[in-house]
């Protein structure tokens, strides 16, 4: 852990590697991470609806993925549907929350042997290969 070559991805999942006790199982760790990625939407509809900090704009898309469009120009069209900025106190919420998920991945990824640091550069590469057809 102390080469100067790794990630902090690969520093993370060593750490969490190192630390975990409790998360050994992999259906209790799939359980932990949809616990987690729930209490994150929460935070954040709370975030809205409660301490009104933001604002979500959940109108439908200006587009259909049916219609004959220039990609390119979605940005252009598609407004930005998060309006205001979170309190420090939403923020540090969901900050914590996606610390949590980031968590549960790591604990899954060491169960399976695989390394997030790899995880994520095959997205990357998929993404850019992929570019703006990258729609799922």
């Amino acid at each position: 852990m102390s080469n100067l070559n790794h990630t902090i991805t690969e520093k993370f999942q060593c750490t969490v590697k190192e630390n975990d006790y409790f998360n050994k199982n992999i259906l209790d760790q799939l359980a932990k991470l949809q616990e987690v990625a729930a209490k994150l939407n929460k935070n954040i509809i709370r975030a809205c609806t409660y301490c009104g900090c933001i604002e979500i704009n959940a109108n439908n898309k200006l587009y259909s993925y049916n219609e004959d469009i220039n990609l390119d120009m979605i940005k252009l069209l598609d407004p930005h549907h998060i309006s205001g900025e979170l309190c420090e106190d939403c923020k540090d919420r969901i900050e914590k929350d996606l610390g949590s998920c980031l968590y549960y991945l790591a604990c899954i990824s060491n169960s399976f042997d695989l390394k997030l640091n790899d995880v994520l550069l095959k997205e990357i590469d998929k993404i850019n290969l992929l570019g703006k057809f990258n729609i799922e």
